[in-house]
């Protein structure tokens, strides 16, 4: 039940968000992980089978993956990686850094430097 509401409250929230009308109307599907059974939280790794159990994947789809900072770039390594197969475009963006530990950012480029390995 949880997990309809997160998903109806995406689906709103996109809606309420100010966008041209074209963007608008673009087709969107929304997929959400379920915690691990060990009551871990899901990662993208997860969240992204989800979406291949659940899709329909065409060759040269093209797909928005919308993150935070400072995991940016290591989710658009993560997911170049495990979609690779399905020879898709991937776009990742997200809200510029503002307050991050450089802890945090330096964790994330080694992260995402180790999953842009083949």
């Amino acid at each position: 039940m949880l997990k309809q509401k997160n998903i109806a409250l995406d689906e709103y929230l996109w809606q309420q968000t100010p966008m041209p009308e074209s963007l608008k109307t673009f087709p969107i599907k929304l997929y959400k992980a379920s915690k691990r059974s060990y009551g871990v939280r899901p990662t993208l790794y997860d969240a992204l089978m989800v979406m291949v159990n659940n899709a329909k994947i065409t060759k040269g789809e093209s797909f928005l993956l919308i993150t935070n900072n400072p995991y940016i770039c290591m989710h658009d390594a993560v997911a170049k990686k495990v979609l690779a197969p399905y020879e898709v475009n991937i776009e990742t963006v997200g809200a510029a850094m503002e307050k991050e530990s450089p802890e945090d950012v330096l964790d994330s480029i080694a992260r995402g430097l180790y999953n842009l390995q083949k």
